[in-house]
């Protein structure tokens, strides 16, 4: 669908003023002055990046590049500039072995530093252009979907490809509760990271996280930089998702409940896999993963039992449950020194996950629509089930936005 510049910098300006500030402000504003004051050092600036990005978003939008481009064309451009991400991040891993291999030669890393520079000024330059197709893209599926009014997406979908910032998750230590959070500027040194996170957990008597994040629904939406190309759509439909509900009790009530944050993130996961299933399937459908193969005859025949595999999502389903029987019973000391044998098992399994506590699973486990660190809680299952029994998606959206309790969803399923 085209649109004028006028309507695009309306768009645009109404992003700036109704939600991107103030959701800037928002995301910065820790609400536990403590831990505002023990993360002020590093702690991520979001009124500036918010600010900077939406001028950009504006000065793309009446440019219009994107629009010289034909469907086809414009998709292979997409596909060019995530090329270009997996050179850059080669070239990146490289130097990094070098600068690492006291035996390797520095004029080696000299030279890839300089390709690397070159080859990140022309992502620069394709960048805003490659936003510009996805977020079309991604706006046409919404309104294939019923999303739109008077045949615009409101709010407009928006995302900008970006270093993002790593997030202090803070949780009860009795119970698996996120109670704050705290944003810190992107690669942040590993050692600062944990003297923050033992000054936390000291000062507040709490279990605190830092964690990398996908994705942030700011305005436009942060989307981290990857070579998937499928989990770029995935995020920004997952992000519009959030813009979306926040003109809804879901969204509105988003930080007054860990229930209702749950159930938010989880449509969000929902409506993030099913909008980018589909764009993935008309613009670049070699993404799409083949059929699971179905075994021959001659395959039938009584063989050796497999090795038994490593199921990570049942093993952190396992996990959770524990954990919570164990705080549950008061045994806080126990629940975390079990988090602690369990983390060394899965590095075992040669998963590296730097520390699993509360608040591992307090951030991790509000994505319910999966089996995994949510371990038995049945928010994922009911918001799955309302989806299922739902004719489009934009009517399980339009119902569940409405929604800030487990009880409500539940009802919703006639259960």
């Amino acid at each position: 669908m085209q649109y004028s510049k006028d309507t695009l910098r309306l768009w645009v300006l109404a992003g700036l003023f109704l939600v991107g500030l103030p959701l800037a402000i928002l995301f910065g504003a820790p609400q536990d002055p403590t831990a505002k004051r023990l993360t002020r050092e590093y702690r991520f600036a979001y009124v500036s990046w918010v600010t900077n990005a939406l001028f950009e978003k504006g000065s793309s939008a009446i440019s219009g590049d994107h629009r010289k481009l034909n469907t086809a064309d414009a998709s292979q451009y997409v596909r060019d500039y995530f090329a270009l991400v997996s050179q850059a991040q080669h070239l990146e891993r490289e130097i990094e072995v070098i600068y690492t291999d006291p035996d390797q030669a520095t004029d080696d890393a000299d030279l890839l530093v300089e390709e690397l520079t070159n080859l990140r000024a022309d992502m620069e330059t394709r960048r805003n252009t490659v936003e510009a197709i996805l977020q079309a893209q991604v706006t046409n599926v919404l309104l294939s979907e019923g999303f739109g009014v008077a045949g615009q997406i409101v709010p407009p979908v928006a995302m900008s490809i970006t270093a993002l910032p790593e997030r202090m998750i803070v949780s009860r230590r009795d119970k698996i509760e996120q109670i704050e959070f705290a944003d810190l500027a992107p690669n942040t040194a590993l050692a600062d990271i944990e003297t923050l996170e033992n000054t936390v957990d000291t000062e507040l008597d709490v279990a605190s996280l830092v964690v990398p994040l996908g994705g942030l629904s700011l305005y436009p939406a942060m989307v981290y930089e990857t070579t998937s190309l499928s989990f770029t759509i995935n995020t920004t439909a997952h992000e519009w998702a959030h813009h979306y509900l926040m003109a809804r009790p879901l969204g509105t009530h988003y930080f007054e409940n860990p229930e209702t944050q749950v159930i938010n993130e989880t449509t969000a996961n929902i409506v993030g896999k099913e909008i980018s299933a589909k764009v993935v399937a008309l613009h670049y459908p070699e993404l799409i993963p083949p059929p699971p193969t179905e075994p021959s005859p001659e395959q039938d025949t009584p063989t050796a039992p497999p090795a038994p595999v490593f199921d990570f999502r049942e093993q952190m389903r396992i996990t959770r449950i524990r954990v919570d029987e164990l705080l549950e019973a008061g045994e806080i000391e126990q629940a975390e020194a079990y988090m602690n044998e369990r983390q060394e098992e899965f590095f075992e399994q040669g998963y590296l996950i730097r520390k699993i506590n509360q608040a591992y699973f307090a951030f991790y486990g509000s994505y319910a629509d999966q089996a995994g660190a949510r371990g038995e809680d049945p928010i994922g299952p009911a918001v799955t089930a309302l989806r299922e029994q739902s004719n489009t998606l934009i009517d399980f959206v339009n119902t569940i936005s409405w929604m800030t309790s487990l009880e409500e969803v539940v009802t919703a399923t006639g259960n």
